[in-house]
């Protein structure tokens, strides 16, 4: 049940919650504590940089939702409100836009092209430019809170629970985790290409390296323990809550499983 639905979809929904409980309710086994984790809709949502749109498909590649005249998107991430956050790189504008495809938010003007944009906890927005070597953080009034120089041709930057940012650095061929004073606290070298980075929930660093390409898995102290090969220039690894990990390159976007098989 997603709240953000539309009526028929949540009607449908409640509807069959109330059929359980009416049903199951008195003799259900309560399974407490209740886990923390991720509801994955199956959906999935791609920035078509050459083509200035973004599509959503669903599980079954069904273009759900989709919206074009976007001058060159370079990334896109839906939001827990249901709404997507696209960032355009040569138009240099993020944009949070809802599920009708209207204008809710907008940073316009920004001082590099934007390669990334992330909704922060705090409802803040982290914004990444490569061409301008630079990490800026947007509050809700547009205002720059906390900016970085972090040199290296930054494509992807994470917020990490600990204060600190993650950043790819693609002509660095590194990874870095800076403090909010900047400095590095630990660096993940030869890279090669680094294009997306990602903590994971094990302390892992998951990177896509653009040059190799290739996705690997890589523990604090810089141990390989996971690698996906034979790709054309991965731009993204995500690891889902199933243990997979999706991935997207020039050919398009993939699930892959821990042994390497391609799922979907």
């Amino acid at each position: 049940y997603m709240a953000y639905e539309k009526d028929e979809a949540r009607e449908e929904a409640a509807t069959a919650w109330r059929d359980w409980i009416a049903a199951k309710g008195q003799t259900a086994e309560l399974k407490l504590p209740i886990g923390d984790s991720n509801v994955l809709l199956g959906r999935t949502l791609v920035a078509m940089y050459s083509q200035n749109r973004v599509v959503e498909y669903d599980s079954n590649r069904k273009k759900i939702w989709e919206k074009t005249g976007i001058n060159q998107p370079w990334g896109a991430e839906g939001l827990s409100n249901g709404n997507r956050l696209i960032c355009s790189y040569n138009g240099k504008y993020v944009v949070e836009l809802d599920e009708k495809g209207n204008e809710v938010w907008r940073i316009n003007n920004l001082p590099g092209n934007c390669s990334h944009a992330h909704r922060l906890d705090n409802g803040n927005t982290l914004v990444v430019s490569s061409n301008a070597n630079m990490v800026w953080e947007y509050s809700p009034e547009k205002k720059i809170v906390w900016q970085k120089q972090v040199v290296g041709n930054p494509q992807d930057a994470r917020r990490l629970e600990n204060g600190n940012t993650l950043v790819a650095l693609q002509s660095g061929n590194k990874v870095v985790e800076i403090d909010p004073d900047g400095k590095e606290v630990w660096v993940l070298p030869n890279m090669n290409g680094a294009f997306a980075a990602r903590l994971l929930d094990n302390d892992n660093t998951l990177v896509a390296q653009s040059r190799t390409g290739q996705v690997v898995e890589v523990t604090p102290d810089k141990k390989t323990v996971w690698t996906h090969s034979g790709l054309s220039s991965p731009y993204d690894a995500q690891r889902l809550d199933n243990g997979n990990t999706l991935i997207t390159d020039t050919r398009g976007f993939r699930e892959v499983e821990p042994g390497g098989k391609i799922v979907w």
